[in-house]
């Protein structure tokens, strides 16, 4: 089975009054993890690059990534 995107978290998108976009993993539970963009595709794109280095962080310590229960 294919794994879910961002460990299955859900994503919230909204813009701010300034105009950029944040993209969001809702519930993650070591913290505050979102990125910005100019547009709702490039906020993801950021979020994606954020969610590949706390997997990578996480494999270096020795520690397992939160995943969302199904």
């Amino acid at each position: 089975m294919r794994e879910k995107p961002f460990g299955g978290w859900d994503i919230r998108l909204w813009v701010e009054p300034e105009g950029d976009w944040v993209a969001e993993l809702v519930g993650f539970p070591d913290g505050y993890i979102n990125a910005f963009g100019p547009t709702p595709e490039k906020a993801l794109k950021e979020l994606h690059i954020v969610w590949k280095m706390i997997c990578e962080i996480s494999e270096e310590d020795g520690k397992e990534v939160p995943r969302k229960a199904a």
